[in-house]
């Protein structure tokens, strides 16, 4: 008799100690929001933020593997962008900075035109912020390093000096200032129409006014752009 109520205690104890550490487990699973400055792309907001669908980073440190929690980490600069091994740069919640090698994987999330995820190939700088939303479209400022694609091959950035723009479509003609605007894409539409693509996620096809863009070069220079000439146009929208 003695032993079957030790048994039992035995039992409660382990279902104790199980639900103590699933919630533990439970906790460090939240969800987490991250600043991405990609290696080929404009920075972006991606909410939902993992690693291979986990808030966590394995790599290898001093001859160990150890675990990186979201939670813990402010940003990681990669130190060698576009190469493996992942050599990073961590500086943590608390202010202290360690170098690691982290293990491969694929980010994934949402952006603000869906889903999105990156190999970390062409990760330059993550900033890492757990709560629940950044603030980052509604205190946006629009600055310099727009990307224009032409059609002859070429790329420049600068800043699109067009404060707005209007598209006609089959139902209505849209006006959209240039900040509520993530990009434009001249050959992304049926029958030679244009393609718009809003931050808030929405995707448009018409005909876009004007019928040419001023463009701020990088170099000072100022230069009105013919939209036929142009692909596609990327626009960066920053915090302030």
């Amino acid at each position: 008799m003695k032993w079957r109520f030790r048994v039992g205690i035995f039992a409660v104890l382990i279902v104790l100690i199980c639900s103590i550490g699933l919630g533990s487990a439970f906790a460090q699973e939240g969800s987490f929001n991250a600043r991405v400055y990609p290696l080929d792309a404009s920075p972006m907001v991606v909410e939902d933020f993992t690693l291979s669908g986990k808030p966590k980073f394995y790599a290898e440190w001093r001859g160990s593997y150890v675990t990186l929690l979201f939670e813990e980490i402010k940003e990681i600069r990669y130190l060698s962008p576009g190469n493996h091994p992942y050599h990073v740069e961590v500086t943590f919640s608390n202010g202290k900075k360690d170098r690691f090698e982290l293990m491969p994987g694929v980010f994934h999330g949402k952006s603000e035109f869906g889903e999105w995820s990156m190999h970390p190939e062409k990760a330059v700088r993550i900033e890492l912020n757990p709560s629940s939303a950044i603030e980052a479209y509604p205190a946006a400022e629009y600055r310099k390093f727009d990307q224009i694609f032409l059609k002859n091959g070429d790329t420049v950035s600068g800043q699109v000096q067009t404060k707005a723009f209007k598209l006609r479509t089959s139902y209505a003609t849209l006006d959209f200032e240039t900040l509520q605007i993530g990009y434009i894409d001249f050959e992304g539409g049926s029958q030679n129409r244009d393609v718009m693509g809003l931050r808030i996620g929405d995707k448009l096809s018409g005909f876009l006014e004007p019928e040419s863009i001023m463009l701020l070069l990088r170099s000072g220079a100022e230069v009105k752009l013919d939209k036929r000439k142009i692909k596609k146009i990327n626009f960066v929208l920053l915090r302030k």
